[in-house]
């Protein structure tokens, strides 16, 4: 007996894409998620009145023409979402030591004005954006579809500057055509969207990665759950059902079979749900070796489900300040820092053992989503989110640690990192330490609990070379009618994990990717100035008159840290 055609195990992007497509072909889908809300890295939580995202920060490839708006308006999403443009004059606001460089948006925009900031760099940083924009357009090349023999034969020419350098290091890349080691790292402080250092990143990844970004990035109005909530409206419409705080415990198998085959789930407690196919969301060591059992796998895939290596994992301080951080040199762009212009050094110091070991981190991503979405301030209060790497290792002394409950020596630990953490924040915003009126630290073992990633992971597998491209894991599985989706079998972040979603749909309904993003009712990617409000639609004025209202009286009191 069959509840339903398909199971989805987790809400992220990957999952929630795969439901609505799935839904799309006529299919019923059942989803389970074990947090209290869908979106796995894309959710929100609300502190003090206070929406934070730790996953959304922004959201590239939304400009006309972008990979990001094709795929929301093809998936019919796009008209239950809006975006705010973050400014394009610097859409990140790079801060290497004392050298402050802010990245506009578009290919000539970035060449002029860096050319205009370092003209002894002008001629390099000419060659290595021309360079990266072709290896850009190459990969893209390799992955189209092959319509006739042409297209083969003509394969290697057209993506020779891939064959000659897709095996390398970012680092080897950056070095060879960027002499100035300041101009290498405002050209580099993007790694750290896919956490890896220079010299450990595959050049592709880099690439693609700075591309994704270069036209300018957007913020979800809402934030990161103003995108989630566009999905899980549009599934539960056309039938879907979600069911959060519903955790599985493993992946049924038909015993009868003489192939092994997924045919439902179990719950944590205990109740059991069929159907036709089983699609996991999870990473590869959950979905292996917790709701599967390596057991039921080949030795092969066992062995390289252990062998995977994660992202690194990261600290996440949320916070609400009383300080005007427009008057302090913010705006709705992220903020990079960076103490020095290495930032091989800087990952260096992220992996030490002893993370309190300095004064200050060396490096920190700053943002503001009432900046960024400036219809969500309030007019007295700003949010601020700030993102160090770490190690693992750092927190692992605390796993066994059961979540909400009391722990001195964990809170202890915490304070002293919110508190080093502040310090690194007022090297960029002076006296903002004397303004905070709420804290709130996410830790690796946060992570781990709250969106089930191995290790506290930020990106799922790691980005290096043997984990990338054919590398990564296969959407469909050794066992019959069981499914990957998520960052693991594609790509990470917001659109890497839709995108995902989108190939894992194809390969169960033998499909080619772009018979699937056509949808045609009316899909129109609504994006807003977030630095100019002239253009905004009155509801969205009216919102943000009201906002400004209600926060008028209201009143926090300043922590002492």
């Amino acid at each position: 007996m069959q509840d339903v055609d398909n199971i989805v195990i987790g809400t992220g992007m990957g999952g929630l894409t795969t439901a609505l497509l799935l839904l799309r072909a006529g299919q019923s889908v059942m989803m389970f998620e074990q947090h209290y809300v869908p979106g796995g890295w894309a959710h929100s939580f609300l502190r003090d009145g206070y929406k934070f995202s730790p996953g959304v920060h922004f959201v590239g490839g939304l400009h006309e023409g972008g990979t990001g708006r094709e795929v929301y308006e093809g998936i019919g999403v796009a008209n239950d979402m809006e975006f705010f443009r973050q400014n394009p004059k610097g859409y990140d606001y790079n801060i290497v030591g004392d050298d402050h460089f802010r990245m506009p948006a578009g290919v000539d925009n970035l060449r002029n004005a860096l050319s205009e900031k370092y003209p002894k760099s002008a001629k390099n940083i000419k060659r290595y954006l021309d360079f990266n924009q072709t290896v850009y357009d190459e990969l893209f090349i390799a992955i189209a579809d092959k319509t006739s023999i042409k297209d083969y034969l003509l394969l290697p020419w057209r993506t020779r500057h891939i064959g000659r350098t897709g095996l390398m290091k970012f680092d080897t890349i950056a070095k060879f055509f960027l002499k100035d080691p300041v101009v290498r790292t405002h050209l580099s402080l993007q790694c750290g969207n896919y956490g890896l250092p220079p010299f450990l990143a595959p050049w592709p990844v880099h690439c693609i990665v700075s591309n994704h970004c270069i036209h300018g990035t957007s913020y979800p109005r809402g934030s990161g759950s103003g995108i989630v909530k566009a999905f899980t409206k549009n599934i539960k419409k056309l039938g879907g059902e979600i069911r959060t705080s519903t955790g599985v415990k493993r992946i049924l198998l038909d015993e009868k079979s003489e192939t092994k085959k997924a045919v439902g789930v179990e719950l944590q407690n205990g109740e059991k749900y069929f159907a036709k196919r089983v699609i996991s969301n999870a990473d590869p060591n959950i979905t292996y070796n917790k709701l599967l059992g390596p057991e039921h796998v080949s030795k092969k895939l066992i062995k390289k489900v252990n062998k995977t290596k994660y992202s690194a994992a990261a600290l996440n301080l949320f916070m609400v300040v009383d300080m005007d951080l427009r008057k302090a040199g913010m705006d709705s762009g992220n903020v990079w820092y960076s103490e020095i212009p290495d930032l091989n050094k800087v990952y260096e110091a992220f992996t030490r053992k002893d993370i309190l070991q300095d004064d200050v981190f060396p490096a920190m991503f700053i943002t503001s989503p009432t900046l960024k979405d400036p219809v969500s301030y309030d007019g007295k209060y700003h949010t601020l989110e700030l993102i160090v790497f770490c190690h693992y290792h750092t927190f692992e002394k605390f796993k066994d640690t059961a979540f909400g409950e009391r722990n001195d020596e964990y809170d202890d630990f915490k304070r002293k990192i919110e508190q080093k953490m502040l310090r690194t924040l007022e090297k960029v915003l002076p006296g903002v330490s004397r303004c905070v009126k709420m804290i709130e630290l996410g830790t690796p073992n946060t992570s781990e609990h709250y969106v089930k990633a191995t290790e506290g992971n930020c990106y799922g597998p790691d980005k290096i070379l043997s984990q990338v491209g054919p590398f990564t894991y296969k959407r469909k599985t050794e066992i019959e009618d069981l499914y990957m989706t998520g960052a693991a079998t594609f790509a990470h972040g917001l659109i890497g994990a839709v995108e995902s979603g989108v190939n894992t749909v194809a390969t169960i309904l033998g499909c080619e990717k772009k018979d699937l993003l056509v949808y045609n009712e009316g899909q129109e990617l609504k994006l807003y100035e977030a630095e100019d409000d002239s253009q905004w639609p009155e509801h969205l004025k009216k919102k943000a008159e009201v906002k400004r209202r209600r926060g008028a009286d209201k009143e926090l009191e300043t922590v002492e840290i």
